[in-house]
């Protein structure tokens, strides 16, 4: 099972998938939604200045990639600097010194809108693994007084790892102590409003 909440920050394809986000929605796979939701609730967190330039660099009515069922584009090219620069009526490199401020101020909100989703869905979870970076928590014993002994086992098929349940003291021990994260064991687990994300216009 992929884990999207894993997904990595890439603003050039979140920029080529923003318009068919949009235009495909209702056929978007689920990994596809997920990073739809993280993309707009960083743009939310834009002013309107901010926003406004970057749609009318990558919001754009030049289709490239089609979606296979629909035929729909699912991607779209971009306009160049030196095109924004001259609509603007800038100088090429004022343009882009402005643009790179705006796209790094957003990847940053993206990394914290992507940890913030990442740990919601985990606290909302009903059952959960373990896991620090690729391994997961397989096995491990507990004394008489309900110490965990520290000869644990741990395995990179997350298959076999244990499953937790929510509020379960042990497993937030393993948090506490080692610095483990959750992982929701549902087969659908990014449960969401998806339809809100779209208010960002």
């Amino acid at each position: 099972m992929s884990d999207y909440s894993d997904m990595p920050i890439r603003l050039k394809w979140f920029f080529a998938h923003w318009k068919g986000y949009v235009i495909n929605r209702e056929y978007l796979s689920e990994r596809e939604r997920y990073a739809a939701l993280i993309f707009f609730k960083g743009l939310k967190q834009l002013d309107q200045e901010e926003l406004t330039l970057l749609k009318e660099k990558y919001y754009t009515d030049r289709p490239a990639q089609a979606n296979f069922i629909t035929g729909i584009s699912k991607t779209y090219l971009q306009y160049s600097d030196e095109v924004m620069a001259m609509k603007l009526d800038m100088s090429i490199r004022d343009y882009r010194m402005k643009r790179i401020k705006i796209e790094k101020k957003l990847e940053m909100i993206l990394h914290k809108v992507k940890q913030e989703q990442k740990e919601y869905l985990s606290n909302q979870a009903e059952e959960f693994t373990l896991k620090t970076g690729r391994l997961y928590l397989k096995s491990f014993e507990v004394t008489l007084l309900g110490r965990i002994l520290p000869d644990y086992i741990l395995t990179q098929d997350g298959r076999q790892a244990k499953v937790f349940h929510k509020d379960d003291k042990l497993a937030k021990d393993f948090i506490y102590r080692l610095g483990m994260e959750k992982e929701p064991v549902k087969e659908r687990k990014h449960d969401y409003d998806f339809d809100c994300v779209y208010q960002w216009k």
